[in-house]
């Protein structure tokens, strides 16, 4: 199942915004910038390490919603040069417990090998050769299966193809419970630069998305009109609220207590053309209470007049990153197509 998905283009270029329910630790040296590709025009997320070693390494951090013993991570991974030394270690992903312990380690090595290392350092496996080089994108997906007898298997691929397998790995214990993506200095504060986009994680369970999911890209679609809107909105309307990017705490909508009003609903923008399959769709939105009363907000999809409703949950009054995953289109029972998730609108419903 689908856990998580970002392109890192929803927070502007605030790091701050990543902090308000998305991630549990965002570290000063990780940064919001455009993609270093020239072309594309979403941001992506830099990550370069502070310097001075002993473990001042820049990092996103990610608690999953529960622990698992099947956890893949995947990504677009971009460096501006490879290390030129085994001591400057890029991570791209990174899987620890509950107790915050480093479980393993993905590295970019020299070579641009790519090499995976136990939680406690040992060198547990590497590519026979290189398998990225620098200035480039490159979609990098890796699977780590525990177990509770203390070790493991991982597979990782790189743009589709297997280029690492190792069994009988150390792993420790417990099951996944956290996930990081890192860049770490070596003790001179030599670093490389590594950019991440595309950045997607789900675990084994589920009847969709529990395996190694292939090239992917992760879409932003945006509020495009209002299709229903008996709010209270800072401007004339609803979904040119909701489309600030980066979020303005001064513009919002508002739903008040008594008496609830209806639902409101909106319609999205569209896909790129050349999409042909969707893996699942998320609903983000950031929302909070202005005191201490009760406050429940409901998101729903509807498709084709289907319904398909998220979690109804309490807001607190800080404002807060929430998504609830929608698998399947509501109309089909079955995964979604492009054209349908083109015609879907989302809709917002204060509860209590």
């Amino acid at each position: 199942m689908l856990l998580h998905a970002d392109n890192f283009n929803t927070y502007g270029t605030d790091i701050a915004f990543m902090l308000n329910g998305e991630y549990a630790e965002v570290d000063s040296a990780v940064t919001l910038v455009a993609d270093p590709d020239g072309v594309s025009v979403p941001r992506c997320l830099r990550v370069r390490g502070g310097g001075g070693g002993g473990g001042n390494y820049a990092k996103i951090r990610k608690v999953l919603p529960a622990p698992s013993t099947t956890v893949g991570q995947c990504a677009r991974i971009w460096l501006d040069e490879l290390p030129n030394e085994d001591d400057i270690r890029p991570w791209p992903f990174m899987w620890a417990d509950v107790n915050n312990a480093t479980m393993g380690r993905l590295q970019i090595m020299t070579t641009g090998a790519l090499a995976y290392y136990s939680g406690g350092g040992d060198l547990e496996g590497v590519t026979g050769g290189p398998v990225i080089t620098a200035n480039g994108w490159f979609h990098i997906e890796a699977k780590l299966v525990t177990s509770s007898i203390g070790t493991g298997t991982l597979e990782v691929r790189v743009e589709g193809r297997t280029v690492l397998e190792i069994e009988n790995l150390t792993t420790g214990v417990n099951p996944v419970a956290q996930v990081r993506v890192a860049n770490d200095p070596d003790n001179t504060s030599a670093s490389v630069v590594m950019f991440v986009k595309d950045y997607v994680i789900w675990d084994g369970t589920g009847t969709y998305n529990n395996d190694f999911l292939g090239s992917v890209i992760v879409y932003e679609l945006i509020p495009t009109a209002d299709v229903a809107f008996p709010w209270d909105s800072t401007a004339a309307n609803g979904f040119s609220v909701l489309d600030n990017n980066p979020p303005d705490n001064a513009a919002f909508i508002s739903a008040d207590f008594p008496a609830l009003p209806a639902a409101c609903e909106f319609s999205m923008s569209n896909l790129p053309d050349d999409v042909s399959s969707v893996k699942g769709v998320f609903v983000k939105y950031r929302a909070g209470k202005i005191d201490g009363g009760d406050g429940s907000l409901q998101p729903s999809i509807v498709s084709n007049a289907a319904v398909g409703n998220g979690v109804d949950r309490s807001l607190t009054v800080a404002q807060t990153y929430w998504r609830d995953l929608f698998e399947e289109d509501p109309d089909t029972n079955s995964l979604w197509v492009p054209g349908a998730v083109d015609a879907m609108t989302v809709r917002l419903n204060r509860t209590t």
